[in-house]
Order: C-alpha cells, then structure tokens, then sequence
C-alpha cells in the first residue's frame, strides 16, 4: 500500500500595482506567508488563500475543503469456494469509503460485473 502526497500551487495576480503579499491557511491554521506549493497527505483539508496589492486590495478566496485518498480498497475473499453456496467476503476502504461496492463473477474467462444491492 503506497501513500501519495498532493501538492496545491497558486499563483496570484494583478494587473496594475502588483501583488505585495500573498497568504494561505491550511486546515483551519491562521495564515502565513504563501513561499512554494502546500503537500497534503490522506485525509480531509482546507484551504485558503489571501492576496494584498500595492494599493492595498484585498482578495480572500472561499475555503474550499477537500479529501486526499491514495488507499486502494481491500477485499477479503475465500481462496476458494463451492457453487450454490453462500460465500463471506468483506470489502473495506480505510480512505474515503467506497463508492460503488460490486461483484464480478467469472464463469468459464466471461466477466460479468454488476452493482451490488
């Protein structure tokens, strides 16, 4: 199981006096100096930006939150079962959950997958 980071790059501008400061939150924190892009790792976030010109606008972006999931699902299933029998499996996803559980059975190479219900 390989974790992957994001990064979040902005760059702000302005067309007459130029920007003088550019800061971020990141998950709820007071801003600081924005300096090179923001890595995030698995879970939940939020991000926000604030840019002051030389003439002293301001512009604060909404917070936008988002999820970094890079855990694949698991499935647990018998190494081998019977037809006409009930067969226990279990599918979790530690991440942000699952999407679309299914099935797929494969009788004689011809995959058939559908949506469980």
């Amino acid at each position: 199981m390989v974790q992957v980071a994001i990064q979040v790059l902005a760059i702000p501008t302005d067309a007459t006096s130029g920007i003088a400061t550019f800061e971020v939150a990141v998950d709820g924190a007071a801003y600081q100096q924005y300096t090179a892009p923001i890595t995030f790792q698995d879970g939940q976030h939020t991000i926000r930006f604030k840019a002051v010109d030389h003439a002293g606008n301001q512009t604060e972006t909404a917070v936008q939150s988002f999820r970094v999931d890079s855990l694949a699902p698991a499935v647990d299933l018998p190494a081998s079962w019977q037809l006409g029998r009930n067969v226990p499996y279990s599918v979790l996803d530690e991440g942000s959950g699952l999407a679309a559980p299914g099935r797929s059975l494969s009788p004689a190479g011809n995959a058939h997958c559908q949506p469980c219900h």
